[in-house]
């Protein structure tokens, strides 16, 4: 039986005959635009100031372009790593005895427990998903990505549980 990791910031509660997960989305999901760090974000701020200074003192538009360059690619990189306000929302999944739902933002997707085949967990070792297989033979659909492997095991087994799914 797969656990939950202790660090772990997902809850799960029972609301009726529906399981209710919520998975908290991760700031910093994202690695930005660069694949990098806080680290990288810093760097670009500061070739920002100094590309602006050397622009204004030496009266050369190429450096102050080159500055206010630096500068949208510090800001992409904070966005991205901090997130936005509305990307700080979590996501639901609702596990009923006949469908399951998920809710991200506004936009919420049902799938009913008889159009459902199997459930996957696939990937590389950059991006995993929980997969939903569907038995009309259509493309699988990516129910959940960007946490961890035990947690993405966890949720599937929950799933496979409250829907009485043979186990792998």
């Amino acid at each position: 039986m797969a656990e939950l990791p202790a660090e772990s910031r997902i809850s799960c509660r029972i609301e009726g005959d529906d399981t209710v997960l919520r998975i908290p989305k991760l700031a910093g999901a994202s690695r930005g635009c660069f694949g990098g760090s806080w680290s990288v974000a810093a760097a670009f701020g500061f070739l920002a100031v100094t590309f602006a200074a050397q622009g204004i003192l030496s009266k050369n538009l190429g450096w102050t372009f080159a500055g206010f360059g630096c500068f949208l690619a510090a800001g992409w990189q904070l966005l991205a790593l901090r997130g936005l306000p509305q990307n700080s929302q979590e996501i639901e999944i609702r596990v009923g005895p006949e469908s399951l739902s998920r809710v991200m933002q506004t936009i919420r997707r049902d799938w009913a427990r008889s159009a459902v085949a199997d459930l996957c967990i696939e990937g590389n070792s950059k991006l995993i998903e929980l997969r939903l297989h569907l038995k009309d033979g259509k493309d699988s659909v990516c129910l959940l990505s960007g946490i961890d492997r035990e947690e993405l095991e966890w949720i599937r087994e929950q799933i496979r549980l409250k829907w009485k799914m043979d186990a792998d």
